[in-house]
């Protein structure tokens, strides 16, 4: 009797979603990053990373990088013999060949030493530690005689009073199913019931729940039952494979159970058990798991790692109808006919999933097909050394005899009736109803032709494009482009009339017949992949597909002032593809036919988009080159600790090579995020301040992540760097040169108050002098008019002038000491000046004097005897002089806002016509008021707030003569 099971066969997975077939198996091997290539067990944790146990050590994979684990990690042991993950408390449970319990936990594994409730796990001697993952109750550890329940976090000892135990399975709080080594007991609410349906004996190797069935491994054989309520079991059915080996691990996908056979492969079944065993992959496997895409892992013994890939794919080789597997050609007919060449000048159809073989005459065609095409029921091919057409299910191929080499391109041409050959050095236009042909040298080996929407057919040579016409004639294309001007391996026109080219080294151009509008290469930050174009076709509306030596690629486009390049999504075996050497490629609608050097993909193109967001974590952060625990909350950090490396990935399983990345980093000062290819990113001498790192993933079809990985950290400065230090540094510095410059400011004070006061009193003098010339001025005018009445005998007007003339000194004398005088004693003193000045003038002017009410005569103040000289201006230069008009003088005060305007305003000659009169006087008669007044007016904006303005402006009447002054002041209070 087996008295140990299988460890790799204990491990239970959750069901997943089968919908379609496989397509082929990718490989890992020690090359690819595995540290062994034995591989005990696999599974998937919560966040999509698959765990692998390697005799090497534990291994976490992304689907591009593999992360290992070993002893100096804190492992027990490096062979890792199976995992179990607890979604509830996130643990992987990890068993190794020593008897110490482990598990990981936050990018860190946790044992005994660093763990102490771990302790309570005892092993008998010579047991090692075993487990079973329960979809709902934690993980079961156990070995000989003891069982470990440990869930929420918490370890339970469950005593059973039984020894020989292989294997726990809890149904619930109340039933555990326990196998021991010849017996099989189930424990209702702590009873035992004794299962004699099942007979474990030496032939038994294992077993494994899913769902309420219970398998039970056995040489040649699967037996299957089925649990009933009560907890028995009843024999259900059995999986028999008439072979000498065990059963290692058994899964539900979908419609179908999966299981491994020990040094054999991996069969298939469907879960009614309706249909036979079918083999779907051979190796000699350890066990089987799957992950959240319905993906088959496969560990091996010795070869590492295989992934059955699922894809909505079809795919076809020798296996499944054709002859060989190498497909060179592919041709999509609109009505569903597909049809494909091979390398040794076989012909097949697809239709309806089926294969049908049409050619297979090595006699007649033996060669490499390059290209294929039809018309009605005939086929036309284009053969390594010849051209061919045949009707399918016909044995008579005729053939096209040529002179000038080996068939390079073919076209249908869009009137249904012609197709064109391309030829080492000529070309033959062959018309289909007729069954003629003409071939025409060229002297050019013609690589591919495309045909422009409005008819035109163009040719590619190794030296440029040309134009094809009737007759056989070849225009060069003057393109001035370089890139146009070497070899071109395959082109297309798009409906726009845009030329897609395709090059055996540079990538894609697009032409649009005048210029080169785009240069797609592998080297473009599009996601571009494969140098060497071998085929680019048109597919729907704004869509191009290129096939390259490294898989396919789907442009998506679409033209407004230039081309855009909207997306280009990379194609190749992770995505179902039998291989990335893809030879050619046919699209009809949204299916997409690929020919590849292990056979034909058939691709539909409405399922390629992924269903769900690629996540992103944050996997490692290193400080200053140390390791750090990665954790949701700020990383305080001090000025030392400025160089940060973190690490991100997006997991993207089975592989997640054409991933891109865009990360920033706030605080730095530059909130735009960089798009890069590379999973880690490192800052080096960072400022002190508070950081947030963030990163998102960006799948091959251009979707974003949903979730941000991001990195909180703050970094301290140093002392001297603080606001502190640096406040406290400020006000030790301000202190002291506050005092030193006070001392120096109250130097400057006094001497610039001293000479300040100088000026002051310069300027107070100054207009005291002007004052002082103003009043003789004013004397010995009116003395001038006393003396005029003295003259003319007039003693009447001369005693009254002169009894006026007193009190206007008396006031003059008043008023002169004082800097400003209120408003209504300067209208009293102008009045009375006014008076005189009538008088002595005949009455030949009238006069009038408005204050507005609005100005307070009594508050409002102004310089004394300002305006008297203007006033007197304009009486004796203005006034005076008119010959037959009376004269007349207005004088008004109103208030803007905080100012005091006067307008003194006569109808007088002007001032240009009272200039000449003055310049024909005598010297000593010159007037000096206004150019004193004016002076006086600088003087007082010197030292006074309150500025005053002056301005005067002649008056002209329609006939441009001047009909008097105005002459406005403005007084600020």
């Amino acid at each position: 009797m087996k008295s140990i099971w299988l460890v790799i066969s204990l491990f239970l997975f959750a069901p997943f979603i089968l919908n379609g077939q496989f397509s082929n198996a990718i490989h890992y091997t020690v090359k690819d990053g595995l540290p062994s290539s034995t591989v005990y067990a696999i599974e998937q944790d919560s966040r999509g990373f698959m765990w692998i146990g390697t005799e090497a050590g534990l291994v976490r994979f992304d689907g591009a990088n593999f992360k290992t684990y070993n002893t100096q990690d804190g492992l027990p042991d490096n062979e890792v013999l199976g995992l179990m993950f607890d979604g509830r408390t996130h643990r992987l449970w990890v068993l190794t060949y020593s008897k110490a319990p482990c598990y990981y936990l936050d990018d860190r594994i946790y044992n005994v030493k660093n763990d102490s409730s771990l302790l309570a796990i005892s092993c008998v001697q010579g047991e090692f530690i075993r487990g079973n993952k329960q979809s709902d109750n934690g993980v079961f550890l156990y070995n000989g005689a003891n069982i470990f329940k440990c869930a929420q976090g918490t370890i339970e000892k469950m005593s059973i009073g039984l020894r020989d135990i292989n294997q726990v399975m809890q149904w619930s709080d109340s039933c555990v199913d326990v196998a021991l080594n010849s017996t099989f007991v189930t424990f209702v609410n702590g009873k035992a019931i004794k299962n004699e349906v099942l007979s474990l004996d030496s032939m038994t190797y294992g077993g494994k729940w899913i769902g309420n069935s219970l398998f039970i491994y056995r040489i040649g054989k699967i037996d299957v039952y089925k649990r009933g309520t009560n907890g028995r079991y009843k024999a259900f059915n059995s999986i028999i494979l008439n072979v000498n080996r065990n059963f290692t691990n058994v899964l539900s996908l979908g419609d179908k159970y999966f299981f491994s056979v020990e040094g054999m492969g991996v069969y298939t079944i469907d879960t009614a058990f309706g249909t036979s065993v079918r083999k779907v992959w051979s190796g000699r496997v350890n066990g089987i798991s799957a992950d959240k895409e319905g993906n088959v892992w496969i560990g091996t013994n010795d070869d590492g790692i295989y992934v059955i890939k699922y894809k909505e794919v079809r795919s076809f080789s020798s296996g499944n109808g054709l002859l060989h597997d190498n497909i060179t050609a592919v041709y999509a007919e609109k009505n569903g006919a597909v049809y494909l060449g091979n390398s040794y000048g076989e012909v097949f159809t697809l239709r309806n999933d089926s294969i049908k073989t049409l050619l297979a005459d090595h006699s007649q065609v033996s060669e490499m097909i390059r290209a294929i095409t039809s018309y009605d029921d005939e086929l036309f091919l284009l053969v390594n050394n010849m051209i061919v057409y045949f009707k399918p299910g016909s044995k008579n191929i005729k053939i096209i005899p040529h002179k000038s080499g080996g068939p390079k391109s073919l076209l249908k041409v869009k009137d249904g009736k012609t197709i064109i050959v391309g030829l080492l050095s000529s070309i033959v236009e062959y018309k289909v109803q007729s069954e003629k042909y003409n071939e025409a040298p060229t002297g050019k080996r013609l690589i591919a032709i495309a045909q422009h929407p409005d008819g035109r057919v163009f040719c590619a040579s190794i030296d440029g494009i040309y134009l094809y016409t009737n007759g056989g004639r070849l225009i060069h294309q003057e393109i001035s482009d370089p890139r146009l001007m070497g070899r071109i391996t395959s082109m297309c026109f798009t409906d726009e009339g845009l030329l897609w080219i395709g090059t055996p080294s540079s990538g894609i151009l697009i032409y649009d017949g005048k210029k080169v509008l785009g240069h797609i290469t592998t080297t473009s930050d599009l996601g571009y992949h494969g140098a060497m174009c071998r085929r680019v076709v048109t597919g729907r509306k704004n869509e191009i597909w290129v096939a390259t030596n490294s898989g396919v690629n789907k442009i998506r486009y679409h033209l407004a002032d230039s081309l855009y390049i909207d997306n280009i999504t990379p194609l190749n075996v992770t995505d179902g593809l039998l291989s990335d050497d893809v030879n050619d490629i046919a699209v009809n609608d949204s299916l997409v036919f690929v020919a590849t050097s292990r056979g034909l993909t058939v691709m539909n193109e409405n399922h390629m988009m992924a269903t769900a967001r690629v996540p992103i974590y944050i996997s490692s952060i290193r400080i200053n080159d140390k390791d750090s625990l990665i954790h949701d909350y700020v990383y305080e950090l001090n000025y030392t600790q400025n160089n940060v490396k973190i690490e991100y990935v997006g997991v993207l399983l089975p592989a997640a090579g054409y991933l891109r990345y865009e990360y920033r980093l706030l605080g730095a000062g530059n909130d735009k995020w960089v798009t890069t290819a590379n999973t880690s990113i490192e800052f080096r001498s960072l400022s002190p301040g508070s950081y947030i790192f963030e990163a998102v993933v960006l799948d091959k079809f251009g979707k974003h992540s949903q979730s941000i990985a991001r990195v909180q950290f703050r970094i301290t400065p140093a002392y001297y760097m603080t606001v502190w230090f640096w406040a406290l540094m400020v006000v030790i510095v301000l202190t002291v040169g506050f005092y030193i410059i006070r001392a120096r400011f109250r130097r400057q004070q006094r001497q610039f108050e001293k000479e300040q006061n100088l000026n002051n009193k310069i300027i107070e003098l100054e207009q005291q002098a002007l004052k002082a010339q103003m009043n003789p001025h004013f004397i010995f005018n009116c003395l001038t008019a006393v003396q005029h009445f003295v003259n003319k005998e007039d003693l009447y007007s001369a005693n009254m002038y002169l009894s006026n003339f007193a009190k206007l000194i008396r006031k003059t004398l008043d008023l002169s000491g004082e800097q400003y005088i209120s408003l209504d004693k300067e209208v009293s003193y102008l009045d009375n000046y006014i008076q005189m000045e009538k008088m002595r003038f005949q009455e030949k002017f009238q006069y009038t004097i408005k204050v507005a009410e609005d100005v307070d005569q009594y508050a409002v103040e102004v310089p004394p005897m300002l305006m008297q000289p203007i006033i007197e201006n304009a009486i004796r230069h203005g006034l005076r002089n008119l010959e037959t008009d009376t004269g007349m003088l207005a004088i008004s005060f109103t208030m803007d806002n905080t100012r005091l305007v006067c307008n003194i305003e006569d109808n007088g000659i002007g001032r240009k016509k009272a200039g000449e009169i003055k310049t024909a006087m005598h010297m000593e008669y010159q007037s000096k008021g206004l150019s004193l007044t004016l002076s006086r007016i600088n003087a007082i904006n010197m030292i006074s707030p309150n500025k005053i303005s002056i301005q005067v402006r002649d008056k002209y009447n329609s006939q441009e003569e001047a009909t008097g002054t105005l002459v406005t002041l403005t007084f600020e209070q």
